[in-house]
């Protein structure tokens, strides 16, 4: 007896490339409280989003949410800004922080 599976579509997950970040750090102090994060990716996406997480091995649907959108072409420098605002938890106190930027392809795979 044989076992024939077949894969059809796309099953790779798409690549975001950070090209620039204005400041690794940002503050509640006014003119440094906010970063702007350049990016491309390896293939038209449908949909993105930043998520803070607690571990650097964190998949999509891990942490809170700090932005979101839509597609996003091939090849095209994309822009987002993350401010502290977005940040900051529920007692207004700063820390350290985890961001994730996540991206989905046209076939529903989801980066890493």
């Amino acid at each position: 007896m044989s076992l024939l599976l077949l894969f059809t579509g796309d099953v790779i997950a798409p690549t975001a490339i950070v090209s620039d970040l204005t400041t690794s750090k940002i503050s509640r102090v006014a003119g440094k409280d906010i970063t702007y994060v350049s990016f491309t990716v390896d293939e038209e996406c449908q949909a993105w989003k930043v998520k803070k997480v607690s571990s650097s091995s964190a998949i999509h649907t891990d942490g809170t949410l700090i932005d979101s959108g839509g597609s996003i072409p091939v090849e095209s420098l994309f822009v987002i800004d993350i401010t502290d605002d977005e940040l900051v938890d529920g007692s207004g106190s700063e820390g350290d922080n985890l961001i994730k930027l996540f991206v989905q392809d046209m076939s529903g795979n989801w980066s890493v």
